[in-house]
């Protein structure tokens, strides 16, 4: 039993982790060698951070919902944007950091809105 249990937080981890890895690898590839996404730039950044803070809550529940979460999640967001100012073809923008930040504010308003049903109907 320890070990499915162990398997399933490895995959849990998995679900956080390789998007965020692909996410900062996306942030500090220089955009000439980047894909090119087909939507735009800001939706990109709101629905990568919706994804990570839920993401990040359903890996680890016992913090993903929380303020700590959240703080450091825009600390990710606010360092790929200071690191991008020194990439070649890249540049930092606070209009991206906002996205960020909405994207957060999103996920954690999912986050809260299931344990808030899961438990209002597990009562």
């Amino acid at each position: 039993m320890a070990r499915s249990t162990t398997t399933r937080q490895e995959f849990k981890s998995l679900i956080f982790w390789g998007p965020l890895l692909f996410a900062t690898y996306m942030a500090f590839t220089p955009i000439s060698h980047a894909i090119t996404p087909s939507m735009g730039d800001k939706k990109l950044h709101l629905l990568a951070f919706t994804y990570l803070s839920v993401a990040l809550w359903w890996a680890y529940p016992r913090w993903g919902a929380s303020y700590f979460a959240a703080v450091m999640l825009v600390a990710y967001g606010v360092c790929i944007e200071v690191i991008q100012a020194f990439i070649p073809n890249r540049f930092a923008s606070l209009s991206d950091l906002l996205a960020d930040c909405i994207g957060i504010g999103i996920g954690l308003g999912v986050v809260h809105l299931v344990r808030w049903m899961q438990a209002r109907f597990s009562a």
